[in-house]
């Protein structure tokens, strides 16, 4: 079972220490995750989430809810505990994802007496807040989504302005046999967006007339050859 499609944030801690009492983290933790659901954003805490949705499989849903989620929260406050062998692990393949996909982000949050010098060096770089500046960690992760959403705006708009805009491009590069390879790029990069839920069916049909037309041309071509 997958717990979600798509989350806003990601939120690892640590959740127990060596006596398998809770940790602070986790209570600090948990107080973010409700501060960020009532700012209505789509979070992943894995003591929260699983008592809701239920999951045998615990494994495969972090790491499903990993690949999932655009914006990935460290807690900490112990130097040991982000050194954990699982923390690494959520946040190494975090990071092997924003590595290839620009549009992810993460930010490490502090408990006292944790500072970002005690940050583990794959993550000493990012942005640091911690409870007492929340509300502006909030304004970093609202700030994140919204130039997500505004990165794909010009196809959204430019298809909402004028949907004959497509097809007219489609007639007059038939007519005159051209495709200009902005075109091309252009159909290409909306194929490497298909992963995200609000781009729009008909920038992909787009898409697929601009691919259909360069098959055209190839086509053409060798046909002229050998006339």
């Amino acid at each position: 079972m997958q717990v979600e499609s798509y989350y806003d944030v990601f939120i690892s801690f640590k959740d127990s220490d060596d006596k398998g009492n809770d940790t602070e983290d986790k209570k600090v933790a948990y107080e973010l995750y409700t501060y960020l659901i009532k700012k209505k954003l789509t979070v992943f805490f894995s003591a929260e989430t699983f008592i809701q949705h239920g999951t045998d499989q615990w494994r495969n849903e972090i790491e499903h809810a990993i690949q999932v989620s655009k914006i990935f929260i460290a807690v900490g406050s112990q130097k040991t505990y982000m050194q954990s062998k699982w923390l690494q692990l959520e946040r190494t393949s975090f990071l092997a994802l924003r590595s290839i996909d620009n549009t992810r982000a993460i930010y490490s949050y502090l408990i006292t007496p944790m500072t970002i010098k005690d940050l583990p060096d794959d993550i000493k770089e990012v942005s640091s807040f911690s409870p007492n500046n929340r509300d502006k960690l909030y304004q970093y992760i609202s700030q994140h989504l919204r130039a997500i959403k505004l990165k794909k705006q010009p196809i959204l708009l430019k298809r909402n302005s004028d949907r004959s805009i497509p097809i007219q491009n489609s007639i007059d590069t038939i007519s005159s046999r051209i495709i200009p390879f902005s075109l091309i790029l252009f159909s290409l990069s909306i194929f490497s967006k298909l992963q995200y839920p609000y781009l729009e069916l008909d920038s992909v049909i787009y898409a697929y007339i601009v691919i259909s037309l360069i098959i055209l041309k190839v086509y053409i071509l060798i046909k002229e050859k050998f006339k």
